[in-house]
């Protein structure tokens, strides 16, 4: 019992300390020109109309007709806005019944039109046409496996998802990407480690990972110490690698005693007491914390750091074109941010904001400046 508790506690600890990458980065090659992603609107209110006012909203995407989802997940409800930000409809989704959750994490459009919306403690992928009328549903019901953690569509109904997976005495724990399609699960790529009370299982068994365009899966190690993408086929069989000169980058002081404290504020809530507590963070950032691809094909690589984004973009096929960084308005007091790469354009949401919960809409934008910091 106090192994399987570690496994929440780590997964806590892991969203609680946002993965990243700091310090001076390696400098723009020759020729490329570098972008920033800049807030032109938002949508959002802190009191008035009920339709602008969020429980939570970091998660959100573009329709097929250019219409702006925004999943509020305290609310469990799915709204839709006009491109200029006027709102169009809600849609409930909360409750236990198909095509419901209690606590959904993410919405994504579907290449199609369509929408899908997963959960973690739901233990579901749900499938929605442009009406938001439920299509089909993949449940997971195994004991030992957690819900999906991270779900990417590869078609309107075949989804690689993250999940991970205890073993029968909890002495170990997997994570596995896996291609969801036509009833089966193909495994793409897989990490295990035995529990340890510091939680270095954690950050080895780290793993992210984008359904490209192309139909081919990305998958990148997480790793402190390189940077490294492997192109994988819809069979799990490695197609090349996507890689780049990296020098690790250590955490200031000040950054590293902060995820400390939260890691041992997680641990006290868990438990009420800090006996037997051990976790150390990590001196170093790891290189990357995550992979989208926009309307383009265009691969974006988000750079681990958390307290200054910045995105290494590259071609479908891996030739690096520039690097982007995000200005966050310079109102909103905000420690890091969920930046939406998608088809239909640039979205960003605040992770627990100072002030109201919004939703920006982005636009690519010319940088002067000689590098991103």
């Amino acid at each position: 019992m106090i192994r399987e508790a570690l496994i929440v506690i780590a997964c806590l600890i892991a969203i609680l300390v946002p993965s990243g990458c700091g310090g001076r980065e390696n400098a723009p090659a020759p020729g490329h020109v570098n972008y920033r992603l800049v807030a032109v609107d938002s949508i959002g209110v802190e009191m008035g109309d009920s339709a602008y006012m969020f429980g939570v909203a970091t998660s959100a995407d573009f329709a097929r007709d250019g219409s702006i989802v925004i999943l509020d997940d305290i609310n469990c409800t799915v709204d839709f806005y006009s491109p200029e930000g006027e709102h169009l409809r809600t849609v409930d989704i909360g409750g236990e019944g198909p095509g419901e959750f209690r606590s959904p994490l993410a919405v994504m459009a579907l290449p199609g039109g369509g929408f899908c919306i997963y959960g973690t403690n739901d233990r579901k992928i749900a499938v929605y046409d442009e009406e938001m009328h439920l299509v089909d549903e993949l449940v997971f019901t195994s004991a030992n496996r957690h819900g999906p953690m991270m779900v990417s569509p590869l078609s309107d109904s075949s989804f690689v998802a993250g999940f991970w997976e205890r073993s029968e005495g909890v002495d170990s724990v997997t994570n596995s990407v896996v291609l969801l399609e036509g009833g089966c699960e193909t495994v793409i790529a897989s990490r295990s480690a035995p529990v340890d009370p510091g939680y270095a299982w954690q950050r080895s068994i780290t793993m992210y990972f984008h359904a490209a365009p192309d139909g081919s899966i990305l998958v990148s190690g997480s790793s402190f110490d390189e940077w490294e993408i492997v192109r994988y086929s819809r069979d799990g069989q490695a197609l090349d690698t996507l890689s780049r000169e990296y020098e690790p980058v250590p955490k200031s002081d000040s950054l590293y005693d902060a995820e400390l404290e939260e890691a041992r504020q997680a641990w006290l809530d868990a438990f009420g007491t800090l006996d037997g507590f051990e976790v150390a963070p990590d001196e170093f950032f790891p290189s990357i914390s995550d992979i989208q691809c926009d309307g383009e094909g265009r691969v974006w690589v988000r750079r681990g750091r958390y307290d200054v984004i910045s995105f290494d973009v590259m071609s479908p096929g891996g030739e690096p074109l520039f690097e982007c960084g995000f200005q966050a308005p310079a109102w909103q007091e905000c420690f890091t941010w969920n930046v939406i790469i998608s088809r239909g354009g640039f979205l960003a949401g605040p992770f627990d904001p100072e002030v109201f919960p919004l939703v920006y809409r982005l636009e690519l934008v010319e940088d002067e400046s000689p590098g991103i910091d």
